[in-house]
């Protein structure tokens, strides 16, 4: 079952008495070296020096000390599953603004899978072209260029033509799966493409699992942690409240 979320620049949610939500500032709950993610992606590509990811002690997290505007809605199963008895959702964000001149939103960013469609899309008018379709368009004749600069990239990473393939297949449609009958985490569960299927937990190294998959092994991490590196100042988040809706509170 396909469940899109979309946050709009007018936001609407109704409220239905089983749904419980909250929106208002928290601490952003990512992290990720993402400066230095893109410095050894474009050394793998040919376009800058060959480096790899700086050690735990020098890592920087990009969203250390960042709030955000935070949605947050804690959903029944039952009610997402309807009237089936689905078991298994797949779940991706948009944003969209209103465009007057047609008189019809549209769309500008969507998001899946951490690290995926800004991990593995260079060019930039490709990134915008897959940010505006939804994910049932992401193997189409269409989106095929997007596709062929996602496998330029997975073959920069180290990956054969072959295994390439296997991970497009993997990882597009761009969604994020949640498999409810497993455990959530990350890294908990993979189907027969090798994607992961259990969701993600705000703590889940979602990069080091994603630069393990994506490099076949070679790159295991990126030296950035929720909690950070003792001693290093440019890391570490606060600790997430133990009840609703469990992000941190904002700096």
């Amino acid at each position: 079952m396909l469940i899109p979320t979309t946050l709009l620049l007018t936001t609407y949610i109704c409220v239905k008495p089983s749904v419980t939500v909250f929106a208002g500032l928290r601490e952003d709950p990512f992290f990720f070296d993402v400066e230095q993610f893109f410095r050894v992606r474009a050394g793998a590509l040919g376009i800058g020096p060959a480096v790899g990811f700086r050690p735990a002690d020098q890592a920087i997290d990009f969203a250390k000390g960042y709030n955000v505007n935070s949605i947050v809605v804690r959903i029944p199963r039952s009610l997402i599953a309807g009237n089936t008895n689905a078991t298994v959702f797949d779940v991706w964000q948009t944003i969209s603004f209103k465009n007057y001149a047609y008189g019809k939103f549209q769309q500008v960013e969507r998001l899946g899978r951490p690290g995926i469609n800004e991990g593995l899309v260079v060019t930039n008018d490709f990134l915008n072209a897959f940010n505006s379709i939804p994910p049932t368009a992401d193997l189409s004749q269409a989106a095929a260029p997007v596709g062929a600069e996602a496998k330029k990239t997975l073959k920069a990473l180290g990956n054969s033509d072959q295994r390439a393939d296997a991970l497009l297949a993997a990882f597009l449609p761009d969604v994020m799966r949640i498999d409810t009958n497993v455990s959530s985490g990350y890294a908990n569960a993979l189907n027969a493409k090798g994607s992961p299927v259990a969701g993600r937990k705000l703590t889940d190294d979602v990069i080091d699992t994603t630069l393990s998959v994506l490099t076949n092994g070679a790159v295991t991490s990126d030296n950035v942690s929720y909690a950070g590196t003792p001693g290093n100042p440019s890391q570490g988040h606060q600790p997430l409240v133990s009840q609703f809706p469990y992000l941190a509170l904002p700096n």
